[in-house]
């Protein structure tokens, strides 16, 4: 979520407007507040002081502090692997401690605690892209069946697409030249999404991809303000804040067509139509016949702002910690040039093969996550984890991924970067081929302004937010 001054202040005010008129509307949060704001009285309280307004006003530091006010309760009750509370505005968040406990969460049935409703709610998706995502969450075997093997068939023109986007600042770089490495970095996973999703026609569509890298960042920050906003109000906001934006009329005139003129190519001609290897061909075989265009096109935003968003923000991360670590940068590249070399061309299972590549964006993605906590599940019938917390409906339970990538009873030095620390090998597909271009073309380091230390991350209520201000220095290899 890379964000200047001014949008940042905006989306501060508007942060703050769902409460002024909560107040304003005498909602009653406050006097009686809401199930998501009641919880178990004997579950210790992390942050909070005393008095009516405590949960609130620590809710309010929790937007900024998040790390640290996690940090603390894990620091304190992970010894007796006891869970503990801490208060966000919306809601009161049980974060679990005990490595058991967290093993149940992980493993949870959907029908007690529901990943899916805690992410409906925490992004309010219901609201931003409508219900049927939530009701019908057929898109999920899609990306499980479909889009992850399609990655892995079209490697080569995914790199021919990262030469276009790295193309200006290649014939400029045989000296060292700041580059936004952020808009880089959104401008790639957002290519290579694309390029998987919808082929190689909107992949080049400069237009439509600024549209869906806008509205990744849209859609996140509306999602944290409408899940403030009073029930009555929610629908109002997301149409003030994504429906009406500029971005969001640009996707759908590019991405309704697309359905439109497939669905009538079948009623014309049927089966002598040919039958693309793309997200329009795989969502029209999966969805209702009734289904709208407007709706399947939501679909399709919905993958895309979930790749996007998480992708292009671990991707800085890992170009930081890169970047702050200079050493790890030849090794690499070595790695890469080497099983290209035996390979012959970009696969999967070249890929595969890069074991330090693959470390070192584990790596980065322990010491720098994307989010504070992971493992959110919202509870839907009453559950209690093994060590005796009992949870009732509608309560929040997570599992504190910050605390415990930093803790030292975990790593020996949790807070250093150790980009071929062993076991951590599994295929993240996006990060390592753009992460694996880069070191094999570029050197990189800190930019003159950062003094040799790495740009420190800032946090916005779960989610750790990249420097945007940060820039780093390339130079062609």
């Amino acid at each position: 979520m890379v964000l200047t001054e001014h949008s940042w202040l905006m989306w501060q005010i508007l942060l703050a407007l769902p409460l002024l008129v909560g107040f304003i509307l005498l909602s009653n949060q406050l006097l009686c507040p809401s199930p998501s704001k009641k919880t178990n009285s004997t579950i210790p309280a992390v942050g909070v002081s005393p008095g009516p307004l405590g949960s609130w006003t620590a809710g309010i530091r929790f937007v900024k502090h998040s790390a640290s006010i996690i940090q603390y309760g894990y620091e304190k009750y992970a010894p007796d692997q006891k869970a503990f509370k801490i208060s966000t505005l919306p809601r009161w968040v049980v974060v679990a401690t005990h490595d058991a406990a967290i093993k149940q969460l992980q493993d949870s049935d959907e029908q007690f605690l529901s990943m899916q409703e805690a992410a409906n709610e925490r992004n309010s998706i219901s609201y931003v892209l409508g219900k049927y995502i939530h009701e019908n969450p057929y898109h999920m075997s899609i990306v499980q069946r479909r889009l992850t093997p399609r990655l892995s068939q079209i490697l080569p023109e995914v790199i021919e697409d990262l030469d276009l986007i790295f193309g200006d600042f290649q014939t400029t770089a045989t000296e060292w030249a700041a580059l936004d490495h952020h808009k880089i970095a959104e401008r790639c996973i957002s290519a290579i999404t694309n390029r998987a999703l919808l082929g190689p026609t909107l992949a080049g569509d400069l237009e439509f991809l600024d549209s869906v890298l806008e509205l990744s960042n849209v859609i996140s920050r509306a999602g944290l303000v409408i899940d403030l906003t009073p029930r009555s109000l929610k629908s109002l906001m997301a149409r003030f804040l994504v429906h009406r934006h500029a971005a969001f009329k640009i996707y759908l005139s590019k991405v309704i067509p697309l359905f439109k003129d497939r669905r009538r190519a079948y009623r014309e001609n049927g089966d002598q139509v040919e039958r693309p290897n793309d997200a329009i061909q795989w969502f029209l075989e999966a969805a209702p016949a009734t289904q709208s265009e407007y709706d399947l096109a939501l679909y399709i935003l919905y993958i895309q702002f979930s790749a996007i968003h998480t992708s292009s923000a671990s991707l800085v991360n890992v170009l930081h910690d890169l970047a702050a670590s200079p050493g790890f940068q030849n090794p690499i590249k070595d790695e890469v040039n080497a099983v290209l070399q035996k390979d012959g061309n970009w696969t999967k299972q070249s890929l595969a093969k890069m074991g330090k590549l693959d470390s070192s964006v584990r790596e980065s993605q322990r010491l720098h996550p994307v989010t504070t906590a992971t493992m959110m599940r919202k509870v839907l019938q009453p559950y209690t984890l093994v060590d005796g917390t009992h949870l009732s409906p509608g309560q929040w339970v997570v599992a504190p991924a910050w605390a415990i990538n930093r803790s030292l009873q975990k790593y020996d030095h949790p807070t250093e970067f150790n980009a071929f620390s062993p076991g951590r090998f599994f295929a993240m597909m996006e990060l390592k081929l753009v992460t694996a271009y880069i070191v094999q073309k570029f050197e990189f380091r800190l930019g003159t302004e950062s003094e040799g230390v790495r740009p420190q991350n800032g946090f916005f209520c779960f989610s750790c937010v990249p420097d945007s201000e940060s820039r780093l220095l390339f130079k062609m290899r």
